[in-house]
């Protein structure tokens, strides 16, 4: 029997002037739908205000997948393909920092399932 799948889509923002990293999104594996204990990530997104002053922190677990990047214009960074399974409380964090304390606007969004 195939396993029930429950939607997951999270955007959120931070606007700010820190230069230290601040959260913009934030998944944690089996809290969105109260019940599923492990989840797959589908797809995270980033965009900012300010390119060349915004840099970027991706993490999955314990796990940095990039650290003090900047990207030079919305980016789409699709998982779709990935066999991996998220375990239960796993968390999947966006964070970005502004470079020298320019204003910065940064979205994100994180897609997945939990099931």
């Amino acid at each position: 029997m195939e396993p029930k799948y429950y939607p997951v889509a999270l955007v959120d923002r931070y606007t700010g002037t820190s230069t230290t990293y601040q959260k913009v999104v934030e998944w944690r594996v089996g809290f969105e739908w109260g019940g599923p204990k492990k989840g797959k990530l589908l797809e995270i997104s980033i965009i900012t205000t300010e390119y060349d002053k915004t840099k970027w922190r991706v993490r999955v677990g314990r796990k940095i997948l990039f650290e003090d990047k900047f990207v030079p214009s919305a980016k789409t960074f699709p998982w779709y393909n990935t066999p991996a399974e998220l375990d239960y409380d796993t968390r999947v964090t966006i964070e970005a920092k502004s470079t020298d304390g320019t204003g910065i606007t940064a979205d994100g969004e994180i897609t997945a399932v939990e099931f």
